[in-house]
């Protein structure tokens, strides 16, 4: 009774965090003419991705203990993606966010918000987010025999 729960908030919380951070991308897209609506909510929607990231994580390490999974190569492979996105979020993406305070303030000027939303650098860092995201989640359907 227990593994089909896990693997539920697992699964599902894992899906509705990439969802939340491609819907917050949408809304950055929209936000570079200097919109500070939609730059607000895109930030709000990543922390909620932030929310449920670690609630899925965890359900995933419970769900490997409760089904006696070995410890396998696309399991380790997984593992290391998630480091590395770990590492490109800490360097690329909470600086960024650290400076959108005044956006969430409310006290952000049309030219604030588009020098934020149009940032290279951050936008580098969330799309190798969302990319090395994806990888996870098809290493974790396809389980794949891996030669390592």
């Amino acid at each position: 009774m227990l593994y089909p729960i896990l693997l539920g908030v697992h699964g599902y919380g894992m899906c509705l965090a990439l969802l939340l951070l491609v819907a917050s991308e949408l809304l950055l897209i929209v936000a570079r003419r200097g919109q500070a609506t939609p730059a607000r909510a895109a930030l709000h929607l990543g922390r909620y991705a932030g929310i449920v990231v670690p609630v899925g994580v965890l359900a995933g390490i419970a769900l490997f203990f409760a089904g006696g999974w070995p410890l396998t190569a696309w399991l380790v492979a997984s593992l290391v993606l998630v480091a590395l996105l770990i590492v490109v979020e800490r360097r690329f993406v909470s600086p960024w966010r650290a400076r959108s305070r005044p956006l969430l303030e409310g006290t952000a000027s049309s030219d604030d918000v588009r020098v934020l939303v149009r940032d290279t650098r951050a936008l580098l860092g969330r799309a190798a987010m969302m990319g090395l995201f994806g990888l996870v989640v098809l290493l974790m359907i396809v389980k794949p025999r891996l030669g390592f």
